[in-house]
């Protein structure tokens, strides 16, 4: 029966990792922290693996970084916890000697409330709100091989973009331990997603020669779901997650079609959880 779990587990994941998606909103992994009152969660992890197209391609030369995300969650009260998550990551040279590169981060914060339930309080429901800001940036160089530049070689046009929004969720998830020694957990999140503007800068020879701003007014809407483990009994543990990304709604626009919509997008990451009020115990 296990085998057979376990299996279902990775061809599923390996079926989300096949799924195609582009996009200037890059999500990042749900936070599902699991404690009680007085207690005190910190998690850092990495995302090696991502179905957005930028971020798939790994560089002949230059630097590659895979996205790192992280949060702390605290519980005052019972019932009651706040969170703090930021995550960003960097694509460097996509093709040798040309220095293209992607690059977003974006920070959260959010309230949420838990109950734990089941014999034992192996259980655990919780919901949280929140809001945050996020950024993307997109660096573009192209050679004109046929055009001598005046200042010799080739004419250098470069274009980047950059999108400013700020997003709102509403997420639910479940965990439970069936041992002291293991928690699985399934979650969902809704998140809208408001952009501020399109900002556009074009130049050439180093040149700038044109600079554009493109307001928006349509929000965009996703669903974010998928499932989370942990194993580890004291104050670390380790931590996958695989986490599946559709766009609800997202606006297009006619001269760049696809710069705001995101197809379904799937992020493998892997990280570390630490509990400093379980550090005595093994």
């Amino acid at each position: 029966m296990k085998s057979r779990f376990f299996s279902l587990l990775l061809c599923l994941g390996a079926g989300l990792l096949a799924l195609p998606g582009c996009g200037v909103y890059i999500p990042h992994a749900v936070p599902t922290p699991v404690l009680t009152a007085g207690q005190l969660e910190v998690k850092v992890a990495v995302a090696p693996l991502m179905s957005v197209s930028t971020a798939t391609m790994k560089p002949k030369s230059g630097p590659w970084v895979p996205a790192t995300e992280g949060y702390v969650a605290f519980s005052p009260v019972n019932h009651l916890f706040g969170v703090v998550a930021a995550g960003g990551n960097f694509i460097g040279p996509l093709k040798a000697n040309v220095p293209n590169y992607y690059r977003e981060r974006q920070a959260d914060i959010g309230l949420g409330y838990y109950r734990p339930f089941g014999t034992q309080n192996r259980g655990y429901v919780a919901g949280t709100i929140g809001m945050g800001r996020g950024r993307f940036d997109e660096g573009t160089l192209e050679n004109y091989s046929s055009v001598i530049s005046i200042y010799g070689g080739q004419i250098a046009d470069y274009q980047r973009k950059r999108v400013r929004y700020q997003r709102s969720y509403v997420q639910g998830h479940i965990a439970w331990k069936p041992n002291d020694w293991t928690t699985t957990c399934a979650f969902g999140r809704v998140t809208r997603v408001d952009f501020d503007d399109i900002t556009e800068d074009r130049s050439r020879d180093g040149i700038s020669w044109r600079t554009e701003s493109i307001p928006i007014s349509d929000a965009a809407w996703y669903f974010e779901t998928g499932w989370s483990a942990r194993l580890g009994r004291g104050a670390w543990q380790g931590a996958v997650e695989m986490m599946w990304s559709a766009a609800l709604y997202a606006q297009k626009k006619d001269w760049h079609p696809t710069l705001l919509y995101s197809n379904n997008m799937s992020i493998l990451t892997l990280g570390v959880i630490y509990r400093p009020q379980l550090f005595s115990r093994l």
